[in-house]
């Protein structure tokens, strides 16, 4: 059964998988790759095309990433609407992927940490 994500899910698992790239201070390829991958998966449908959504969330995900508890604050109003636990299980899991995709640093690992404690 493949799940359905309403306009306001896929915004906000836009919004983390961006800040999930750009967590990390550095876009390589094999992750840009990933990530088209799961924002072709959202099925967005959307007045606001997913490529204007993304790079407006571009701006916000480099500006909360500068700090942990900006980080924590962002994802804080993101993550209420991704409550559902087949919904959290599929951000964590396309999260990680995307993470993984070019390698797997402390930072990252402390975004991946701090989404779980979040989803929960």
């Amino acid at each position: 059964m493949e799940l359905k994500f309403d306009e306001i899910q896929c915004q906000a698992m836009a919004d983390i998988f961006v800040l999930a790239m750009c967590f990390d201070g550095h876009f390589s390829l094999a992750e840009e790759k990933v990530f088209h991958e799961k924002i072709e998966e959202l099925a967005w449908e959307s007045d606001l095309s997913p490529s204007t959504h993304v790079n407006l969330s571009i701006a916000r995900a480099r500006d909360v990433s500068e700090s942990l508890e900006k980080t924590r604050a962002y994802l804080e109003k993101l993550v209420p609407v991704l409550k559902d636990p087949k919904v959290s299980a599929h951000v964590l899991l396309k999260t990680e992927k995307l993470l993984h995709a070019d390698g797997f640093n402390a930072e990252e690992a402390q975004l991946l940490n701090l989404l779980k404690s979040l989803l929960r």
